[in-house]
């Protein structure tokens, strides 16, 4: 499930338009980012939890920042980066567009959450195979 935040801090010009993102429409049909936390927080549990994200790291210090901001705190917390697992596997670039595009996986939506997640997992089971 993604969402779109209605008062999410500023991003840049290059960050919206990577995410397909205009401000107005988050403004008018986004909702607040400490329900949409809360609502996270909830599903996630008590903890502990794994994440698979790409690159891990990145979506570590997003969802950290987000709690701070919101002064919440997260459960415990075990990230996994396909980024750093498929490393030594000589994969393409570190991009997850790239790695999908390898692969012959449709890439249409890419860098929107819901499709990364999925990409994501999909990084994630390949590995495991």
């Amino acid at each position: 499930m993604d969402h779109l935040v209605s008062d999410a801090p500023p991003a840049s010009m290059a960050a919206l338009r990577l995410h397909g993102l205009d401000p107005g429409l988050c403004q008018v049909r986004g909702r607040p980012a400490r329900q949409l936390l809360e609502n996270l927080i909830a599903r996630l549990g008590p903890g502990p939890v794994e994440i698979v994200a790409h690159p891990a790291d990145f979506e570590r210090g997003f969802l950290e920042a987000w709690a701070n901001r919101e002064g919440r705190e997260l459960p415990d917390i075990h990230w996994s980066c396909t980024l750093e697992q498929a490393r030594p596997l000589a994969l393409p670039p570190h991009s997850a567009t790239a790695w999908a595009t390898a692969l012959g996986w449709d890439c249409s939506g890419m860098h929107r959450a819901r499709c990364n997640a999925a990409l994501a997992e999909r990084l994630q089971w390949a590995m495991d195979a």
